[in-house]
């Protein structure tokens, strides 16, 4: 069906002979257009979170954040529940895997050693992704 389509939109923008009469193009039917990710007024769907590297670090250490859907839109990390900042974001787009997104940040100087849950989320009532564990020295 691409392919056909591909055709009929090539041969709509060929100049016809001079000697031939006018031929009528067919009008190929509208592209199906694909559903929004979310319903208009609903939350967009949350980011989601893949690897973090190093998984472990002391205070202000970097630490980078590899997942989809949250660079460039407003979100922030937390490591249980305090926040970082992020120090630099970075997004690609791939035709298969689609959105990457990567976030370098730092773990806060607040935080006690011990287990916690690293994730980002935007604002206080916003989406958040899920959660990976990170280990503070």
């Amino acid at each position: 069906m691409l392919l056909s389509l591909l055709t009929l939109v090539a041969a709509a923008h060929l100049p016809a002979p001079e000697s031939a009469a006018p031929a009528a193009v067919p009008q190929a039917a509208p592209a199906p257009v694909s559903a929004p990710v979310s319903a208009p007024g609903a939350a967009p769907a949350s980011p989601e979170l893949w690897l973090v590297n190093p998984a472990e670090g002391g205070p202000l250490e970097p630490v980078v954040i590899l997942g989809t859907g949250f660079a460039f839109q407003g979100y922030l990390p937390y490591f249980d529940l305090v926040p970082s900042v992020p120090i630099r974001e970075f997004s690609w787009t791939f035709p298969i895997v689609g959105e990457v997104s990567v976030m370098v940040t730092t773990v806060p100087p607040v935080l006690p050693p011990g287990t916690v849950d690293l994730y980002v989320k935007k604002g206080i009532l916003g989406n958040e992704s899920n959660r990976l564990p990170f280990l503070v020295l």
